[in-house]
């Protein structure tokens, strides 16, 4: 029931994101989500980080290793997980509506609003099939690399991935049919504490101050 849809044709038209919770340590540590970003056009990994749960700051890492080392893609393709899209879409508060919004954010989609992505939701699992076949992938041959590589907490499994990310593309990434790249330059790296940072609104009191 489900044909496989056709690889976009340039690097950086649609980008795939999915968090993998797994016993990634092999009891070593903690299980361990891994927040991960594929090209479709490609297959090569963009970003990947470790977290101990799913989490937004876990996707804004993975999308600051994007922006850092590629730039801008055109779209990203994710589930529906309230991390992406909100529960609260059609419900606008007066104040969103008179800012101009049309639909409620989550921190992460007001992120990918600023840089002008277009954010797309798959409607079952099959629909990102590409992400969730690395899954397999990488749930067999990371969580031996890491303990060959002595690995046991957090923050050395993070600073072991971009090697790993780079040994992987080289063996698995594949030509796309179109050489050009789709991806657009990335802001200065000054403005990404703006961009990939949690928003709040608040109004101020006759008093001048706010609740939080």
């Amino acid at each position: 029931p489900h044909r496989r849809r056709q690889r976009k044709p340039q690097l950086g038209m649609l980008v795939l994101i999915d968090g993998g919770q797994h016993d990634w340590l092999e009891t070593r540590g903690p299980w361990l989500c891994l927040h991960a970003a594929i090209d479709d056009a490609t297959g090569k990994i963009l970003g990947l980080y470790f977290l101990e749960q799913e989490q937004t700051i876990g996707y804004f890492h993975v999308l600051q290793q994007v922006l850092l080392n590629h730039g801008i893609p055109n779209s990203i393709y994710t589930d529906r997980h309230s991390i992406f899209f909100s529960p609260k879409r059609a419900k606008l508060t007066i104040e969103q509506e008179l800012s101009g919004e049309q639909i409620a954010l989550t921190q992460f989609g007001q992120a990918l609003s600023l840089l002008g992505i277009t954010h797309i939701p798959a409607h079952s699992p099959q629909a990102k099939g590409r992400i969730e076949r690395l899954w397999a992938t990488l749930q067999s041959r990371l969580p031996v690399e890491l303990r060959l590589a002595g690995i046991s907490t957090i923050d050395e499994a993070n600073r072991f991935l971009p090697d790993f990310i780079q040994r992987f593309n080289d063996r698995f990434a594949v030509k796309p049919a179109d050489p050009t790249s789709a991806f657009k330059p990335a802001p200065p790296i000054s403005e990404f504490t703006h961009i990939l940072a949690f928003k709040s609104t608040r109004l101020t009191s006759k008093g001048s101050t706010i609740s939080y």
